[in-house]
């Protein structure tokens, strides 16, 4: 049986790794604004939105997801992973229909950007914590 140490240990783990993939996950918000800047500024702002349609709900997962550790706390970590990925599933439908009804986007640079944050949980694995 695994004791309160391990059990903090392995969740901070958890905790660190998916904050290394928020990170990334912002670094590529932010060059892919940069680059889009070079075709326009609707082009960069829409870019930097479709980064931020990526990675706040991510936030909010991890915020959920990683409340609680240990083996006796297993049905709470359950609970909290179900509540977060549904809080994220919500809050990313919300930020597109919000995004496409009120907001002059360029669709290209927007899904370009929120599919390049999606695709950092592919190479998460072979990237290095820091």
């Amino acid at each position: 049986m695994a004791d309160h140490s391990t059990a903090h240990r392995l969740t901070n783990k958890g905790r660190r790794a998916a904050n290394q993939i928020l990170k990334f996950q912002f670094l590529v918000t932010a060059i892919s604004t940069i680059l889009f800047m070079m075709l326009s500024f609707k082009a960069a702002y829409s870019a930097f939105i479709g980064g931020i349609i990526c990675v706040m709900p991510n936030v909010v997962f991890v915020i959920y997801a990683y409340r609680f550790g240990g083996a006796r706390a297993a049905k709470k970590i359950a609970s909290s992973f179900y509540r977060g990925e549904a809080l994220k599933i919500m809050l990313t439908a919300l930020m597109f229909a919000v995004t496409f009804i009120y907001i002059p986007i360029s669709i290209g640079p927007l899904m370009t950007t929120f599919v390049l944050g999606l695709m950092v949980f592919w190479i998460a694995p072979f990237i290095k914590e820091s």
